[in-house]
């Protein structure tokens, strides 16, 4: 369910259709020209979902307001799609802020060509993000300079898989996580979650292989 996706209608209505009753969702909208939004937790059963799209300002799109970059795989060719995520800002002196900072967008989204814009009310040196795109293992990138187009390149990455059971039987519907053994600001990878199946088996695919 999670590679579903629908355009908007003339009058911004989508439909997404045959989801699992049983999950929710977090809906991510992004149109050119304006701040990509993401809304979480989204039961469909409690009816349409409204997201409210603000539009970027030509003075936050200024070289040292903004970070572009492009998204290619492993052979060059563009990442539609990808999420690309402000991790943090830092100076060349080595300071720096992480986490959710106010007057920045806190994420985008890569367009056909693989690429996306990142802008901030104030001027920044550097920014860290993180990438996240379907068949390929997230992955961090540090220190991209501001008022240049950055390529980042994605790899794929490995899987793990197990099974849940108690007092020798299989669990089905249990939720396992798995998160990066390194918290440190700036370089945190995130938790990673997913369900048992029927005989109590789960797979993660596509984990940060490091």
């Amino acid at each position: 369910d999670c590679i579903k996706h629908s355009r908007t209608d003339a009058q911004g209505n989508f439909k997404i259709e045959s989801l699992d009753p049983q999950l929710t969702f977090q809906v991510l909208a992004v149109a050119k020209s304006y701040q990509p939004k993401s809304v979480s937790k989204v039961d469909p059963a409690k009816g349409p979902v409204k997201i409210e799209l603000e539009p970027i300002q030509s003075a936050d799109a200024a070289p040292d307001r903004s970070l572009r970059g492009r998204v290619v795989d492993p052979k060059g060719k563009p990442v539609e799609g990808a999420v690309v995520e402000m991790v943090g800002t830092e100076t060349k002196d080595g300071g720096g802020s992480w986490g959710a900072l106010p007057g920045i967008d806190p994420l985008a989204v890569t367009d056909e060509s693989g690429e996306f814009l990142i802008t901030a009310k104030k001027p920044f040196e550097m920014m860290d993000v993180k990438v996240s795109a379907r068949t390929f293992a997230d992955k961090p990138f540090h220190k991209l300079p501001s008022g240049k187009l950055n390529e980042l390149v994605m790899t794929e990455g490995a899987a793990l898989t197990g099974r849940v059971l108690r007092d020798g039987k299989p669990l089905a519907g249990v939720s396992v996580g798995v998160s990066a053994v390194d918290r440190a600001a700036g370089s945190y990878l995130g938790h990673f979650e997913v369900g048992t199946g029927e005989k109590g088996n789960f797979a993660f695919v596509n984990l940060p292989p490091d």
